[in-house]
């Protein structure tokens, strides 16, 4: 009998990277993901990925996933509260980043890569594969 997570649908994760912006919600599904921001939606298919960048700045962790048409998505473990606090939902994102990955690890099209802001300066990227995400950029 085998386990796993191979049809498993994440119920749904909510982030919101700044004060200023309205929550933004996705749902992870076996071929596309959808984003809901409130006024607006959009679905994204695994296969229309161009790159997925792995961010992280002290405390603060961020997934960029670049499309090829539909633009990027940026998702973070932060939730800003109507009094400006930061709300860090690390456990939520780094299973919301892991099923993700699970998710794409079989197309060979997307590019993985990883950026801290020390890499940013110089310009560097570092990649790695969707079956081994680094974990120093995962939330603890």
């Amino acid at each position: 009998m085998t386990f796993g997570i191979r049809n498993y649908v994440m119920d749904e994760y909510i982030c919101k990277n700044s004060k200023y912006e309205k929550p933004l919600s996705i749902r992870l599904y076996n071929h596309y993901l959808e984003t809901d921001k409130g006024d607006s939606s959009r679905t994204i298919i695994y296969r229309d990925i161009a790159y997925v960048q792995l961010i992280r700045q002290r405390k603060k962790f961020k997934i960029k996933i670049s499309t090829k048409t539909e633009g990027n998505l940026l998702l973070s473990n932060c939730f800003y509260l109507p009094n400006g606090q930061c709300e860090y939902r690390s456990h939520q994102y780094t299973s919301m980043v892991r099923i993700f990955h699970l998710h794409v690890k079989n197309i060979h099209t997307i590019h993985f890569f990883v950026k801290t802001s020390w890499l940013s300066f110089f310009g560097g990227n570092q990649t790695y594969s969707a079956q081994f995400i680094p974990l120093g950029f995962l939330p603890n």
